[in-house]
């Protein structure tokens, strides 16, 4: 599983749909890891072989232009514990344009 998943990061807003909501005092974003066949069968693979996971996520402030280098980290959080077998489909409500 190891060698399908990889170790390598990636930019997930380049490829996963992403809705976001915007509240008075809020901001969500939700990751949808099924929104591509890649991302689905990546999903399948892991959920055959764990009952729980644990997911790393890091928030940079890409840089395009060379005064905006170098790129800042924002923020990091661990993910610890996920029970895939607990997982529910979340349907797409008052998505933000």
């Amino acid at each position: 599983m190891k060698q399908a998943v990889g170790n390598t990061p990636s930019i997930m807003g380049r490829k996963l749909r992403q809705p976001y909501y915007r509240g008075d005092h809020y901001f969500e974003l939700d990751l949808d890891v099924t929104s591509t066949s890649v991302g689905s069968a990546i999903l399948k693979l892991v959920s055959g072989y764990t009952k729980q996971l644990s997911v790393d996520l890091a928030f940079v402030l890409e840089g395009k232009r060379k005064e905006e280098l170098p790129e800042k980290l924002i923020g990091c959080v661990r993910i610890s514990n996920i029970d895939l077998s607990r997982a529910e489909r979340i349907e797409d409500i008052g998505v933000a344009k």
